[in-house]
């Protein structure tokens, strides 16, 4: 079969979910959508494949230590009703649970403002990670994320750390995932009380991270 046969077909799907109520288009195009994916060279990355789901399926984390500020709030609004998603959010699919990694004032906005929800239909852009990524990894990207941005509570850092202890990542790796130096991880550890876990490990000082 060649690119104009493939086409051919496009079309044919196309007409044939033209007159379909949003709900059931919206289903349908998800599920194309992730079936192209499989066969696409980029099915690795997430970006490849954003779906729309409904914003009141999806769920808050309860780690994330960034925080976007009254006029900031307003700003990115703004800018979703100028530009619209420009960006997906970013999920993670866990026992049908869809629950944020990064993009949770994205999220907020999406299912609070009534303009910006009913343009939607109530649904939002989605991109899902890997479906087995553990909870320590997802903790880690959102930390990624939020520095990458230049945004994060430092002071919250040491819930976090706590988690990824609880998750029994070693003090190297959490280090290496959240671009923090040694000396970071130990302030974190001492102001979150678990400094104890620190006993008979030794740092080496000049081990650098990079973020």
């Amino acid at each position: 079969m060649n690119y104009d046969d493939v086409m051919k077909k496009v079309d044919e799907i196309c007409e044939m979910i033209s007159d379909m109520p949003v709900n059931e288009k919206v289903s349908v195009l998800n599920d194309i959508r992730a079936k192209l994916h499989e066969y696409s060279p980029f099915k690795d990355e997430p970006t490849d494949c954003v779906l729309w789901l409904k914003g009141d399926e999806i769920k808050p984390n309860n780690y994330n230590p960034n925080y976007v500020a009254s006029p900031e709030m307003t700003l990115l609004t703004h800018s979703i009703q100028k530009y619209h998603y420009a960006m997906p959010i970013v999920a993670f699919n866990n026992d049908d649970r869809i629950i944020v990694v990064d993009g949770e004032h994205r999220h907020i906005i999406g299912t609070t403002n009534t303009e910006i929800s009913n343009r939607l239909y109530g649904y939002l852009p989605i991109s899902l990670l890997d479906e087995n990524s553990t909870q320590g990894d997802l903790v880690a990207a959102t930390i990624d994320f939020n520095r990458a941005r230049g945004e994060h509570k430092v002071m919250s850092m040491g819930d976090i750390v706590k988690i990824l202890l609880d998750n029994e990542w070693e003090d190297d790796k959490i280090a290496k995932e959240l671009g923090m130096s040694v000396e970071e991880l130990l302030r974190l550890k001492q102001i979150k009380g678990i400094a104890a876990s620190l006993a008979n490990k030794e740092y080496a000082k000049s081990w650098i991270m990079t973020p």
